[in-house]
């Protein structure tokens, strides 16, 4: 007998999904309640998200020698690098001011998270064109690129 209840894999990954988010419905719940702890936890989940996105913004992957198939980020810059140099631009040539943050799926959908988020980017100062918020990312990234 199988610790998990003789459930395939791919059904116990879904049965410890719906725990996690279960959880995260209970802390959500709390800190729109007013509960300071809850409130701290989904601060420090916002400002690891921000900490995820940082690299795409600043220093994006760019591929080593041609063929070698390895990716790394690319090094500093002579005027520092990053988002704000001295054109405005990352390393990567990205604008943030041009290019819209396209947030879904889970937590992105509650207010006061994605508020978190967003405030923590801002601190770090990104500053994007447009927000958007979607509910189904895959299947609208999928449409959009269909779409041309």
């Amino acid at each position: 007998m199988s610790l998990d209840g003789g459930l395939t894999h791919v059904d116990a990954e879904g049965v410890r999904k719906g725990r996690i988010s279960g959880c995260a419905r209970i802390v959500v719940n709390a800190a729109v309640g007013g509960d300071g702890l809850a409130r701290s936890v989904m601060g420090k989940v916002a400002r690891e998200v921000v900490d995820l996105v940082e690299p795409l913004v600043s220093r994006p992957p760019t591929r080593s020698d041609p063929g070698d198939g390895t990716v790394r980020a690319s090094g500093d810059t002579k005027d520092g690098g990053g988002i704000g140099g001295v054109d405005g631009r990352g390393e990567s040539g990205l604008v943030l001011g041009e290019t819209m943050l396209v947030m879904g799926g889970g937590l992105s959908g509650v207010p006061i998270f994605r508020g978190m988020v967003e405030a923590g980017m801002k601190e770090r100062g990104w500053r994007w064109g447009e927000v958007r918020v979607v509910d189904d990312p895959a299947g609208d990234g999928v449409r959009a690129l269909m779409n041309g």
